[in-house]
């Protein structure tokens, strides 16, 4: 018969050195992100990986998908300016304790469809219209200082939501999602001057996601927020931002 207290050793040291590796892993991921940023925009680089390791660490982004985003732009074709701006923007957004997985989605959509670096980071005003990256970074600021003039914010995992401050997930959630719904109204041809039709769709697309199992939006979430915003408060944010 085997000693058990041998077996909870081994099953203890195989814990141990599962834990070791999962974070010598992350290190090197970190190692190559800095790596591969540094050869694509080298004087940059410093000030974009300080803005990732904040992202990293409140779990907005992921290593392995930022060394993805920058793989792609080393390949494709276009202005070095504009792939360093690309990754600016995504910079400050972060610093500016703005949710970035839906830049991050636009700008691989974007690659994968070959449209131009330029029209990408600026977007094109023509028909239909697209919003360039730096203009769905000005939304997201926009919202989220929407939601903290309605009195909604965020406050660190963890703490119990109480009133209108809610965890971070949901609140960076409600943020994503509003700016996500009003760039797909405008690039369908969406007028920014009917506000009722921009807050019929936020609503629509909060409550769904709400429905979703796993999402971390709540229904009393969305309920907080259409209480609070209004149609004209959608449209005065858009036209800042156009």
């Amino acid at each position: 018969m085997r000693d058990p207290r041998r077996i909870f050793a081994l099953i203890l040291i195989l814990g141990l050195f599962i834990s070791g590796v999962s974070t010598l892993t992350l290190a090197t991921s970190h190692a190559e992100v800095n790596h591969a940023l540094s050869a694509l925009c080298p004087t940059s680089a410093p000030e974009i990986m300080a803005a990732l390791e904040i992202g990293f660490a409140q779990g907005r982004i992921e290593p392995d998908e930022v060394l993805h985003l920058i793989s792609r732009l080393a390949i494709v074709q276009g202005d070095p300016a504009e792939k360093e701006a690309i990754l600016l923007t995504i910079a400050h957004a972060l610093q500016d304790n703005l949710p970035v997985k839906i830049l991050v989605d636009q700008i691989e959509e974007g690659l994968a469809r070959n449209i131009p670096l330029t029209v990408i980071l600026n977007g094109s005003g023509s028909q239909p219209r697209i919003l360039g990256l730096i203009q769905r970074a000005s939304l997201l600021e926009a919202v989220r200082d929407l939601l903290y003039s309605k009195r909604i914010f965020s406050a660190p995992e963890g703490t119990k939501a109480v009133s209108a401050c809610l965890p971070n997930a949901r609140f960076d959630c409600l943020v994503s999602e509003i700016a996500g719904s009003l760039t797909d109204y405008l690039e369908g041809g969406g007028s920014p001057l009917e506000g009722y039709l921009m807050f019929q769709q936020v609503s629509l697309r909060l409550q769904k996601i709400a429905g979703l199992r796993g999402s971390p939006l709540l229904a009393e979430d969305v309920d907080l927020v259409l209480e609070r915003l209004t149609p004209t408060d959608l449209t005065n944010i858009v036209l800042a931002v156009l």
